[in-house]
C-alpha cells in the first residue's frame, strides 16, 4: 500500500491521472497511457500500443512514463509494418480520419495521406490500429521518429505548419519530399546533400 500512496502523490505532483482497474493494475494518463501493476512480483509497467513492458518500475518512472517519449526495450524487436499499408490508410479515411496527425489541418484528398504510427515503431509502437493515424507525407518525414507532440512548452500549441520554415532548415528533407514544400522552401538548407 505504501507503493501505491507514492504513486498517488508522484503523479498528483506532475499533474497525470490514475484510476485503478482492481487486481493490482492501475491506469496512469498525462501525455501517454501507461498501465501498471506496482503490487505485483515483478513491478511492470508499459506504454499501451507499445511492443512490451518494463519490469522494476518504481513509481516515479511510472509517472515520467505517462509524460515523455517511450524508450524501447533492448531485447523487444522493432514491430513489423504490414504490407497493406494504402488498404489501412483508405479504411481509416472510410471510417473517418480527415485530418493529420501532426500539423491538424484536413486532407483535400485520399492521395494526400500516409499512414503514421502514433508511438513510432522504432520507440517500440505497434502496427496496430490503436497505435495509428494518417498524415501529410512531409509532416510524417519531419516528426520521423520523435515525438514533438511530447515536448513541453509554454504558450499556446504548437501548430506544426507554422514550424515548417524552421524545421526545414533544421533537417532537410528528401527529394522526393522536397516537391510538396510550398516554392519559397524549395531549396532551402542546400548545403546539406541528400
Amino acid at each position: 500500500m505504501a507503493s501505491v500512496a507514492k504513486l498517488l502523490k508522484t503523479a498528483e505532483k506532475y499533474g497525470v491521472t490514475v484510476v485503478h482497474h482492481g487486481n493490482g493494475h492501475y491506469q496512469l494518463t498525462g501525455k501517454l497511457l501507461v498501465n501498471y501493476y506496482p503490487e505485483s512480483k515483478k513491478q511492470t509497467a508499459y506504454v499501451a500500443g507499445t511492443t512490451g513492458g518494463h519490469h522494476g518500475v518504481d513509481e516515479f518512472r511510472a509517472v515520467m512514463m505517462a509524460l515523455k517519449p517511450p524508450v524501447k526495450a533492448l531485447d523487444k524487436p522493432k514491430a513489423k509494418r504490414k504490407n497493406n499499408v494504402r488498404l489501412v490508410r483508405w479504411k481509416m479515411w472510410q471510417a473517418g480520419f480527415r485530418h493529420c496527425y501532426v500539423c491538424k489541418q484536413q486532407f483535400s484528398d485520399f492521395e494526400e495521406t500516409t499512414l503514421e504510427h502514433v508511438i513510432p515503431l522504432d520507440k517500440g509502437g505497434l502496427d496496430h490500429p490503436n497505435n495509428r493515424a494518417l498524415s501529410h507525407a512531409l509532416c510524417n518525414q519531419l516528426r520521423a521518429n520523435n515525438m514533438p507532440e511530447l515536448e513541453h512548452h509554454e504558450g499556446p500549441p504548437v501548430n506544426s505548419v507554422a514550424l515548417l520554415p524552421m524545421l526545414v532548415q533544421a533537417v532537410p528533407p528528401s527529394k522526393m519530399v522536397e516537391k510538396l514544400l510550398p516554392p519559397e522552401l524549395q531549396g532551402v538548407n542546400k548545403e546539406t546533400p541528400w
